[in-house]
């Protein structure tokens, strides 16, 4: 009987110390905050495609941006992740302004980033990730056809530089970034095919490679995160080049856009226990 009780009390306090220690495991791992955006872009606009049309089309664009980044789990004082998803939406008028061509792009790329703490308090990060877009181009004064489809997926590099200052006791957070493809595939249809006769099954030659002597694209932007509490403004500006020239036909998309838009960084934390003095929060930012 002692025995049993003996044997009873050694794994009554084996369990406790494992308890103990996974509790002890879990208060040492660091929080990793997700710092997620919402933007806004607006600014001015050019539009090729030599499908539709020889001539350059000039006007506005927008854009809506969804930005979400964190440490990465399983080295997060070096690894960063990204998932970025945007929609962009152009109209252009022809330099007599009697015709209009409108531009339409949805777009969502994955990143993942070594960074590093350099020099006068910058943080700098690059590496692979991954895009994929859909889009049109529409030119309702063409007859026969009107519209030119777009689409693409791609291996790209992406790379961020970070710094934080005070102004007049504010924080903010400047940031620079930018990406561009390496290799991918592309679709494009014959110069003067109609998507009638790829609807009857001419399916040939329409998936191209992608790389930098056949499509390239830059997005790249500067911005600014001002503090205001528990939550940041963003503003800046983006610069956004597409081009791409296949099958005789070229097509140029560029933009100069304003950003605002909010900012934050938001934590996860178990059973609301708060964040211990000694536990390290790692920002995927700074």
């Amino acid at each position: 009987m002692i025995m049993i009780r003996e044997y009873i009390s050694t794994i009554f306090f084996a369990l406790i110390a494992v308890f103990y220690a996974e509790a002890q495991d879990e208060s040492d791992k660091p929080i990793r905050p997700v710092t997620s955006a919402y933007t806004f872009a607006y600014g001015s606009s050019e539009v090729a495609d030599t499908y539709l049309s020889p001539i350059i089309y000039s006007g506005w664009n927008l854009a809506l941006a969804y930005e979400r980044m964190q440490a990465m789990a399983f080295n997060p004082a070096d690894w960063v992740m990204r998932l970025k998803i945007s929609a962009d939406a152009s109209r252009g008028t022809n330099y007599v302004g009697n015709g209009a061509m409108w531009r339409g792009d949805l777009a969502a790329s994955w990143a993942m980033m070594h960074r590093w703490k350099i020099p006068a308090g910058i943080t700098a990060g690059i590496g692979p990730s991954i895009s994929v877009s859909s889009g049109a181009i529409y030119n309702p004064r063409n007859g026969n056809n009107p519209a030119a489809a777009k689409a693409a997926i791609t291996a790209d590099v992406s790379a961020y530089a970070t710094r934080m200052f005070r102004l007049a006791g504010t924080r903010i957070l400047a940031r620079l970034e930018t990406s561009t493809p390496l290799i991918g595939a592309f679709f494009s249809q014959q110069y003067g095919e109609l998507y009638y006769e790829i609807w009857l099954g001419n399916h040939s030659g329409l998936v191209h490679c992608a790389w930098p002597g056949s499509y390239r694209r830059f997005d790249t932007s500067l911005t600014a995160d001002i503090e205001l509490g528990s939550t940041w403004l963003r503003i800046g500006y983006r610069n956004y080049f597409h081009s791409s020239k296949v099958c005789d036909i070229t097509t140029r998309a560029i933009s100069n856009s304003f950003v605002i838009g909010i900012s934050g960084e938001w934590f996860s934390i178990r059973n609301n226990s708060g964040i211990s003095p000694r536990t390290r929060v790692i920002s995927a930012l700074y």
